[in-house]
């Protein structure tokens, strides 16, 4: 697939990558993916190893702030660290959340989302990903109701299906 992906990026002015499914088996293959997208920014592993490093105090902030409730304090404590790191010494946005964020209520989720998505912004890998999550819309969430519809097949119906079913089961 790997290859694929750079034959495909070779031959194409611009490359984009969907998936519905989280990248959660470990850097590598994360590093593998961002190469394919930019492989000018992200062609030397102990880079992007560094990158990722300095990139673990914003995840850990943004898990505290999502928390129920939000640990501020821990919060506070890894923008400060973020903040002693090459990458974001000086940065604007995370001295102003790191200035405001002891006076959060945890009843403001507006305030809340607004620094979780201030947050994510100052991310190094974020120029290269967009995620959504159920949690980035706290207050609009769909609420599912699971309903069971029993469905009578007809004669026709039933033997496609079964048939369907068979070659299902010969083939695993």
């Amino acid at each position: 697939n790997h290859k694929l992906g750079k034959l495909l990026n070779d031959a194409s002015k611009n490359m984009i990558l969907l998936t519905a499914t989280p990248i959660q088996i470990g850097s590598e293959n994360l590093f593998n993916i961002l190469q394919l997208i930019a492989p000018d920014q992200i062609s030397n592993r102990s880079i992007f190893d560094s990158m990722i490093e300095a990139n673990k105090p914003i995840i850990n902030a943004l898990r505290h702030l999502w928390r129920n409730p939000p640990d501020l304090n821990q919060v506070y404590s890894y923008i400060n660290e973020s903040l002693n790191n090459d990458f974001f010494v000086d940065d604007p946005i995370l001295i102003n959340i790191k200035e405001n964020i002891k006076n959060l209520k945890n009843s403001d989720t507006e305030q809340r989302i607004e620094y979780g998505r201030q947050l994510e912004s100052r991310s190094i890998i974020n120029q290269f990903m967009i995620r959504s999550r159920k949690r980035d819309v706290i207050e609009n969430r769909v609420i599912r109701e699971p309903q069971t519809v029993i469905i009578e097949f007809s004669d026709y119906e039933l033997n496609i299906y079964n048939r369907i079913s068979n070659q299902i089961r010969i083939k695993h």
